[in-house]
């Protein structure tokens, strides 16, 4: 859906790359943390498409949360050469248990506790596994 296509797809759908489903991932990640949208849906599509999203707030100072702070942003830059290049340079299992805790916490608050968990392929189907399975143990240890 548009809120979540990157500014290249929704210019071109066949200049699509990797680079933009990062976009999108990052799109989901920032959703999912701030309850927010990364762009209003207001704005207009030439806005996003030159506009830079608004600063991700976790709501916490650490370093793993400034981290995420960080990874989200990156994800959601309109350049797609100022993005990751690929999905895999950007999370790894201890990532899936912080986002996993987190998305809990806002369930917990907005949504009666309820989880939807979808697994998007990939190349690396042993990173996809070890992230999957961080994902199902924590969703276990702490649901």
């Amino acid at each position: 859906t548009v809120p979540y296509m990157s500014p290249e797809q929704l210019l071109d759908a066949r200049r699509v790359t990797e680079a933009s489903d990062v976009y999108s991932v990052g799109a989901i990640l920032y959703r999912a943390v701030s309850g927010q949208l990364a762009f209003d849906m207001k704005q207009s599509l030439k806005e996003k498409l030159q506009q830079e999203a608004a600063p991700l707030q976790t709501g916490r100072g650490d370093r793993l949360a400034k981290g995420f702070e960080r990874l989200v942003m990156k994800s959601l830059r309109r350049r797609p050469a100022e993005r990751y290049a690929t999905a895999q340079l950007m999370l790894d299992e201890a990532d899936y248990v912080w986002i996993t805790e987190r998305l809990m916490a806002v369930a917990a608050r907005h949504a009666d506790g309820r989880i939807v968990s979808s697994l998007e392929g990939g190349d690396d189907l042993a990173a996809l596994a070890a992230s999957a399975a961080a994902h199902v143990a924590t969703l276990m240890r702490n649901g």
